[in-house]
């Protein structure tokens, strides 16, 4: 085998790969966001429009999303449309993303800024199931 053969065999693999569907988070709004806040165990990702450490967050989001439902319960709320204004009032957001964990009505956790899947997935641990 030549080496440069094992190089062009792992790319083609790498582009074969499967990758699995993305999950769509639910909108969470004024609306709803109460059914966030008093959950056992919640997760809410909030984000604008056009932000780029929001969209780099998200393989990071889809995979504790996969770990960990249904025992949290997931959520989204886009902060740039009017249906997030009283969502606004209640908490100050400084940047986006910001993550919030809820149980049983109390934040326990928050992070103003990306987390990689391992420091989500041990938040969720340590404040939601353990």
């Amino acid at each position: 085998m030549r080496p440069y053969d094992f190089l062009a065999r792992a790319h083609t693999f790498k582009m074969d790969t499967p990758h699995p569907e993305p999950i769509e988070l639910p909108r969470v709004n004024d609306g709803n966001f109460d059914e966030y806040h008093g959950a056992p165990a919640a997760a809410v990702f909030f984000k604008i429009a056009h932000c780029h450490g929001c969209e780099e967050y998200e393989p990071a989001i889809q995979r504790t999303v996969r770990v960990f439902s249904p025992k949290v319960k997931f959520g989204r709320a886009l902060m740039h449309i009017p249906g997030c204004r009283e969502i606004k009032k209640r908490y100050e957001f400084d940047s986006f993303p910001t993550t919030h964990l809820y149980k049983r009505g109390r934040l326990v956790f928050s992070a103003s800024e990306p987390l990689t899947a391992d420091a989500l997935a041990n938040a969720i641990r340590e404040h939601l199931i353990g």
